[in-house]
């Protein structure tokens, strides 16, 4: 299924490669494993017609030759009599067509979520894939444990655990390049956070629980006593309509998601005027 991966780029994605938690890496083992399974056993079922109808064929014409060899097993006459009889009265066996190879063109993470986009297989194997696609829209990516979709364009599926530990380990990051931190889960925390901890920069999620960041953002603006706060308006890619609302109701800068602390620690930095 992976054969692509040693191809040049111009003719597959799969020269890339993939990467993904453990969780996900669950699922692609057990679809690979499922499909290889499905694939040898619609083979032995060829395999075992095609030689059916050899032995049918020799049997309807006189010849017993190759049913002997397929009985040597069989101690009971009575049963091998019958057989025998069963095999000339009957008809031969449809013959399953080979399952054309299955090749992986690109695997994505997308939505929250698995896609395969692949050539060959049936419509058994299309079910399978279409199973891990789903099975992995509910399954946090790096544990397996059930998980929730959350994001605005670049979406992500994990456990409360991993989406608290990733936040946490952002904000770790930050703190060893020399801020102080503080978290707010939505909007009305966010407003309570900045009235007590009284930052000088804000990253503002657009999309937050109970408040939108457009609603934290136009309500810091409307308090003359935080017109010093910078505030970074954190998007989505390709959603210009926000970024250009953001920066109409007061927000200094924006960063579209996916992003790197790296990235963000710089833009910090910068808009702070921090070496």
């Amino acid at each position: 299924m992976m054969v692509n991966r040693h191809k040049d780029m111009q003719e597959t994605c799969m020269c890339w490669g993939f990467a993904c938690g453990d969780g996900w890496f669950n699922i692609l083992n057990q679809l690979m494993s499922n499909i290889q399974h499905h694939i040898d056993w619609k083979e032995k079922q060829r395999e075992y017609a095609i030689e059916y109808n050899k032995i049918a064929h020799q049997c309807k014409e006189g010849n017993f030759e190759l049913f002997e060899k397929s009985m040597d097993s069989a101690v009971n006459q009575e049963y091998k009599n019958k057989r025998l009889a069963e095999i000339i009265a009957g008809d031969f066996r449809a013959v399953p067509e080979s399952i054309p190879q299955v090749t992986l063109d690109q695997v994505k993470e997308k939505f929250g979520t698995l896609r395969f986009y692949y050539t060959g297989g049936d419509d058994e194997i299309s079910g399978m894939v279409r199973m891990a696609e789903s099975w992995a829209s509910k399954s946090c990516e790096e544990c397996g444990n059930v998980g929730k979709r959350s994001g605005e364009g670049w979406v992500r599926t994990l456990c409360d655990f991993h989406i608290a530990e990733r936040e946490a380990l952002r904000a770790e990051q930050m703190k060893k390049e020399g801020f102080e931190i503080a978290v707010a889960n939505d909007g009305d925390e966010a407003l309570a956070k900045v009235a007590s901890f009284k930052p000088n920069l804000m990253l503002l999620d657009v999309m937050m629980p109970k408040k939108s960041g457009f609603e934290v953002c136009e309500a810091l603006r409307a308090d003359p006593a935080r017109a010093g706060l910078k505030i970074v308006m954190l998007t989505a890619k390709g959603r210009d309509t926000e970024v250009a609302k953001g920066l109409a109701i007061g927000a200094d800068a924006y960063v579209t998601k996916p992003f790197s602390t790296k990235e963000l620690v710089a833009m910090v930095k910068a808009m702070l005027g921090v070496a």
